[in-house]
């Protein structure tokens, strides 16, 4: 089962709601298209065993390759769990706020005890306002630690707009809300210490084949690291991830059960 077209937000945008930018010519746009196109392509093949990163079970034995996932990244859980949901995700993206406000919010309290969510930024160039709120999320995180990292980032997508609709002195009120020291907080962002992490998790997001935003990989731990069990590319329903994480776990659970049971003869 895909996503149609319009669950998720590519990275070179033809969306009509969206113009395109202005500054290049329109050979030069093609030109430079194209190679995004293609290296993506490239990408999303090296890493799915020469699947697309559409919504699908890949290669049972395509090895995740990103970058080595870290406790701060989680927004439940904790680097090491044997099932991961690993997002790339821009807090600007309709669909994106579409995914979190739908389904993630509801599963990642179903599954707390079982699946550990991650978030890696992924903003989208379009989006211009993207990259100052991912970097105020991660300001959030310095003194709020995980829980508050979670609500402000899901803060944020119940009340923008999307598409740059949210207006940017929000992103203070609502950390103020939280109990964040606002000096501290007003001080991270604006001398930019996050903002080579965010182009780092979207480097990263790049290397593993995402080609457009939500972009989320089901993760199963196997053999020292994870293996893909699928890629979901746009904003599925709630019964849809649910189903594919339930199949995570009953994976995990037999992939432990081999192991013992080697261990054991």
């Amino acid at each position: 089962m895909e996503p149609t077209q319009e669950t998720t937000h590519p990275i070179t945008h033809h969306n009509r709601s969206h113009k395109k930018s202005s500054w290049l010519s329109t050979p030069a746009a093609v030109i430079i298209g194209s190679i995004i196109i293609a290296l993506s392509i490239l990408a999303g093949l090296s890493m799915q065993g020469g699947n697309s990163s559409r919504s699908g079970f890949v290669d049972p034995d395509s090895i995740f390759s990103g970058r080595e996932l870290q406790d701060e990244e989680f927004l439940t859980g904790k680097a090491g769990a044997d099932v991961v949901f690993l997002e790339y995700s821009d807090l600007e993206c309709p669909f994106c706020k579409h995914l979190h406000v739908s389904a993630l919010n509801s599963l990642m309290n179903q599954y707390e005890d079982k699946v550990a969510f991650a978030y890696r930024h992924f903003p989208l160039s379009f989006h211009l306002r993207a990259q100052a709120e991912a970097e105020a999320t991660l300001c959030v995180r310095d003194q709020g630690g995980q829980a508050l990292y979670r609500q402000y980032i899901e803060t944020i997508f119940t009340i923008t707009p999307a598409n740059d609709g949210l207006d940017p002195a929000l992103l203070s009120s609502e950390a103020q809300k939280l109990g964040i020291n606002m000096a501290v907080f007003e001080e991270c962002r604006q001398s930019g210490k996050y903002a080579q992490y965010v182009q780092d998790d979207l480097a990263d997001g790049v290397m593993v084949g995402v080609g457009g935003t939500p972009h989320s990989l089901v993760l199963v731990k196997d053999k020292g690291g994870y293996r893909i069990l699928t890629a979901i590319s746009g904003a599925r329903d709630e019964m849809y991830i649910k189903k594919v994480l339930d199949q995570a776990l009953s994976t995990s659970e037999v992939n432990n059960r081999n192991f013992l049971q080697k261990l054991f003869d």
